[in-house]
């Protein structure tokens, strides 16, 4: 849809015109919403007596809303003030999740421990969902056992841990 499309359509619903009112076209082809936002900056709408995201407002326009709690919009242009439809496609949260510049997106994009170990299927476990690599970890438990004086007993039970 586009911006001179949604004015034709004000014409005839009252709702859609005052969203217009709301809407300035960008040069970079995001339409910034200029009315009220949520704390956390995405543009606010009201419409059937409650306030939403204008965004999820323009998606029905358009019918492209998103199909249960699983999909949500996501701001390819990473503009939370654009309500421009084009500029948003519907994804799981953890697509949009891993999309964006948070830390669950960060250490998704990590390839290397801080020590510079390749995480490799071989050189790494999950521990609560997180990354952790072999050789760091071997190395720390080495020192601690230094530092503690701490024995493994005899060697068969070493062999056992090993």
């Amino acid at each position: 849809m586009t911006f001179a499309e949604l004015i034709v359509r004000s014409a005839a619903d009252k709702d859609v015109a005052r969203f217009v009112k709301f809407v300035r076209p960008q040069p970079n082809g995001c339409w910034l919403w200029t009315g009220g936002h949520f704390g956390s900056g995405y543009a606010a709408f009201k419409y059937e007596g409650k306030t939403r995201q204008a965004m999820h407002f323009v998606l029905r326009l358009v019918d492209r809303q998103p199909n249960g709690r699983k999909y949500v919009p996501d701001h390819l242009c990473r503009n939370k003030s654009c309500v421009n439809p084009a500029c948003l496609e519907i994804v799981t949260q953890k697509v949009n999740t891993l999309r964006g510049n948070g830390p669950a997106a960060l250490n998704a994009r990590k390839t290397h421990c801080k020590d510079g170990h390749e995480f490799t299927p071989e050189n790494t476990y999950r521990v609560a969902g997180r990354r952790r690599c072999k050789f760091c970890q071997r190395k720390h438990a080495i020192a601690w056992r230094r530092k503690h004086n701490y024995s493994w007993g005899t060697l068969e039970s070493r062999r056992l841990y090993m």
